[in-house]
């Protein structure tokens, strides 16, 4: 079976564009990894191709190796909910409803990259 046959985390963020607008998108987070997209139907499909093994990029969602992240880490400038996601060619700026909700996600990134499973 693929990596993304379980879920580990999933909500919805705003994601910080390229022209510095906030824009809401639902994440999923899997042992190997990270989807988001403007719709939670979109991430959803997209989980549902990994679990069959069947990666395309048809849908209207994103995917990110997580064997491709760096670090996570709470913004201290900004909202409460702030927080940053750094993998080897992209970084977001990520915003979750509060504090202990953009705790939640760096730690389980965190977790999963310690692990070192799926690398």
């Amino acid at each position: 079976m693929a990596d993304g046959a379980q879920t580990l985390k999933g909500s919805w963020l705003e994601k910080k564009n390229s022209l510095g607008f906030w824009q809401r998108r639902h994440f999923l987070l899997t042992p190997g990894t990270l989807i988001y997209g403007k719709d939670d139907a979109a991430t959803e499909r997209r989980h549902r191709r990994l679990q069959d093994d069947e990666v395309k990029s048809t849908d209207a969602a994103y995917l990110i190796k997580v064997k491709e992240f760096r670090g996570a880490e709470l913004v201290q400038k900004g909202m409460p909910g702030d927080f940053s996601l750094d993998f080897f060619e992209r970084k977001f700026r990520l915003r979750a409803e509060s504090a202990d909700e953009a705790l939640a996600w760096v730690q389980k990134l965190r977790a999963i990259h310690d692990q070192g499973d799926e690398f």
